[in-house]
């Protein structure tokens, strides 16, 4: 499936303008019954034209437990290529919920006869089934069979190229038949999480995508980081992105209760398969050219997803995180271990979609998913700041033909943020946060759902440590609730009001950090705060100072101890720092606003920050 060739981003986005120029929609309506794209029949079916949501005139019907019935959709294909196949029907009862099809592909050499169609839900859409290599001519097929538990319809069946390409694959499908679960506890049933197109698909009707859950809408309105599932569902969020099976829990039974637990809150779960990351001038560079080792890594993967595919929360599974480094000189085999992941999920769990996460939303990497993943049904892209805007036209621009998740955003990142005159990054403060993220999501997520299923904003309480432990957390180490989830919560449809006080500015000695503080001579300094906060509550402030580092450093220094601060007796907004104890260097100073509360964990129920860098002369 790939070429051992090493190949640069040149070749790939030349091979992504050939793409493109091939773009391919057919359709084939059961009312063709001659010409190019042919329908045919085999039993007994009727048709119909109620009730409505049909392609074309309308629609046949066959009778529940219809032996020797069939239905067949034959497209002539003239470029071959991996083709995303769609299918349709209407709503009706009583229906089969689980219809066979069959799915001839590469010219009919091979088949796939593990897909069934639940067709007691999602009537009148494009519903996903999946993707398959079509050679050239008229040998590729759907077929329907209509002896089921219930009655079966025979609508329409469209075909999309997703990626040209003369060679198919060498191995055929899985046989293996789509499972029925019929646990006692009912959170061990998958559901049927499934990918539809509400769009006509017509010629020059651009595609809309959508995520079902059991025939129900669902938009993503995630956090990443698997520890902070109650405080994500109590702000109206619905799904967690976690970055491995092990993260949430030591053994089978601590991962099952963790996504018993998430089922309980009502959150879905993006169940990362986490891979080796083959960094450019890494010992892993070359991970992904050792048969052995790529094979091991599948052998784990594959035993996680045994384990855990039944369980009612799982989403879709993410397979590697950021494994796909730009510049690196040998990618096709890389991505062709992600899709050796998302085959085998495909053939064994038919209730999840499949997707990976790129670091950025170039569309060299998309064009390398076209090329060599082509059982990965999402694409997602971990982005933040400015480039979150530059998703949406790189996932069009790219030519790819089905949806996207963002699997990461936030606002800028510390490498991206402005400086001070000293080199030392500036942070946002627990107010700008709140604003930016109300911005970003409404540019970036509200504005694209044609095409962006949702989004996983960065991050819950623990890790995720850049320059500072207060740059992105939505709850702090406490899961306490700052501002950004207030922020959240609002994106998320939730309570518009705020409960954690917003620290809008911070100050020292009258300057902001873009000011460039200086501290010289000996005496005191002083740190001032504005701060929007729910009328009534009782506020505590607090400061601390620690050394300031930059991104190359993983961990939070400790506070510098031995510094005198005292909370001026008229405003307690201010500080008073008395210089001696501190030596000569960079340093930040951190302000923490606490809403108190007796009752709630810790004596405080929500918190808003701010940090300003100073150098000490």
């Amino acid at each position: 499936m790939f070429n051992p060739i090493r190949s640069g981003g040149l070749a790939v986005l030349g091979l992504l303008l050939v793409t493109q120029a091939f773009a391919t929609r057919i359709i084939v309506d059961n009312s063709m019954t001659s010409g190019t794209h042919v329908f045919t029949q085999t039993g007994s079916w009727t048709a119909v034209s109620n009730p409505s949501g049909y392609y074309g005139i309308n629609y046949l019907l066959a009778a529940a437990g219809a032996t020797s019935t069939a239905a067949r959709w034959r497209p002539d294909i003239t470029t071959a290529g991996y083709y995303d196949i769609y299918m349709k029907w209407t709503d009706g009862s009583p229906r089969a919920n689980r219809a066979a099809i069959e799915i001839n592909y590469q010219g009919g050499t091979k088949t796939d006869s593990t897909r069934r169609v639940n067709q007691t839900i999602n009537g009148g859409v494009w519903v996903f089934v999946g993707t398959y290599y079509l050679s050239a001519g008229t040998g590729n097929s759907v077929r329907l069979l209509a002896n089921a538990d219930g009655n079966v319809a025979a609508d329409a069946v469209l075909f999309e190229l997703a990626h040209a390409i003369g060679t198919g694959p060498s191995t055929a499908a899985s046989t293996v038949a789509r499972l029925e679960y019929n646990n006692a506890d009912n959170r061990l049933n998958p559901v049927e999480v499934e990918i539809v197109r509400t769009d006509s698909a017509g010629t020059g009707v651009d595609p809309d995508f959508a995520l079902r859950i059991n025939g129900a809408g669902y938009q993503v309105e995630g956090s990443c980081g698997h520890e902070a599932v109650a405080p994500i569902s109590a702000a109206s969020g619905n799904t967690i992105r976690v970055y491995s099976v092990p993260s949430m829990g030591a053994n089978a039974t601590a991962i099952s209760d963790y996504l018993k637990a998430a089922s309980d809150a009502g959150i879905r779960v993006l169940v990362g398969l986490w891979m080796t990351q083959p960094d450019v001038g890494s010992a892993n560079e070359d991970f992904y050219e050792d048969a052995t080792k790529v094979q091991n890594q599948f052998n784990i993967l594959k035993a996680q997803i045994d384990a855990h595919k039944h369980h009612r929360a799982i989403l879709a599974w993410c397979i590697g995180n950021e494994i796909d480094p730009s510049n690196h000189p040998n990618p096709g085999p890389i991505y062709a271990a992600i899709d050796q992941v998302a085959r085998y999920i495909q053939d064994n769990d038919h209730y999840h979609p499949t997707l990976t996460s790129h670091a950025g939303s170039s569309q060299t990497k998309i064009a390398r998913v076209k090329q060599w993943a082509y059982d990965i049904d999402i694409v997602g892209f971990n982005s933040y700041g400015a480039s979150v805007g530059n998703i949406y036209t790189n996932v069009t621009g790219a030519g790819w033909k089905g949806p996207y998740l963002i699997t990461e955003f936030n606002l800028e990142q510390p490498s991206g943020a402005p400086t001070n005159a000293f080199g030392s990054i500036i942070e946002p403060t627990s107010g700008e946060k709140y604003d930016g993220l109300l911005d970003t999501y409404a540019d970036n997520v509200l504005a694209h759902t044609d095409l962006c299923l949702g989004s996983f904003v960065f991050k819950g309480a623990l890790g995720g440590f850049r320059v500072t432990h207060t740059w992105y957390p939505i709850l702090d180490e406490n899961f306490t609730p700052t501002p950004s989830l207030d922020a959240m919560r609002v994106c998320w449809g939730g309570s518009t009001s705020f409960t954690a006080p917003k620290v809008e500015t911070i100050k020292i000695n009258g300057l902001t950090a873009a000011q460039n503080v200086d501290i010289s001579g000996t005496g005191t300094f002083t740190s001032t705060v504005t701060v929007t906060a729910d009328a009534g509550k009782t506020l505590q402030y607090s400061v601390e100072i620690r050394p300031d580092v930059g991104t190359n450093v993983n961990t939070p220094p400790a506070p510098v101890t031995g510094v005198t601060i005292t909370q001026d007796s008229g405003d307690p907004r201010k500080f008073w720092i008395a210089k001696a104890g501190l030596s000569p260097g960079l340093y930040r100073l951190y302000y923490t606003v606490k809403q108190l509360n007796a009752s709630a964990p810790n004596g405080y129920e929500s918190v808003g920050t701010a940090n300003i860098p100073f150098r000490r002369q």
